[in-house]
């Protein structure tokens, strides 16, 4: 009969536990990263949400966007309130976009075409105000995105 090495069952032992430590942190790193990924959708509709509802809550905001979609002359009040309301649209915007190069969500949650028609036709001076300010304001990589995939996509 072998004899039982007392140190060698020690070692044997620690080196079980160092794998089912390993077994159980991977675990826990995939739930985390789960989670991490489901905050990440519930923020997108969350930013998307909040458009909205700055739009509904926002009677002054309303009207001008309808005047200025209607092509009328904009008091510098009203240029400035677009401003604001552009300034939010693009941050938003970006936070989804680095939400993606972070690979906390995938590319399919940028809805471009969406973008893009809000760039050119629901968001009144959202073109100006990016040209005048993308530089200044914004990432270098979002804004290559930004001329790559909405605005010179048209």
């Amino acid at each position: 009969m072998k004899k039982i090495d007392l140190g060698q069952t020690i070692t044997t032992l620690a080196n079980v536990g160092v794998i089912a430590g390993i077994i159980f942190l991977a675990f826990e790193l995939r739930q985390n990263n789960q989670l991490l990924e489901a905050q990440a959708r519930a923020d997108r509709r969350d930013i998307a949400r909040e458009a909205g509802l700055r739009q509904i809550g926002n009677a002054e905001l309303r009207r001008v966007t309808v005047k200025a979609l209607n092509g009328q002359a904009l008091s510098d009040d009203e240029r400035y309130l677009l401003d604001l309301e552009n300034q939010a649209v693009l941050t938003d915007w970006m936070y989804i976009h680095q939400e993606v190069q972070f690979g906390l969500l995938e590319e399919s949650a940028i809805p471009a075409f969406s973008w893009q028609s809000g760039f050119y036709e629901r968001r009144p001076k959202l073109p100006e105000y990016w040209s005048a300010n993308k530089d200044a304001r914004f990432p270098p990589d979002f804004v290559q995105w930004m001329d790559e995939n909405i605005v010179n996509e048209r």
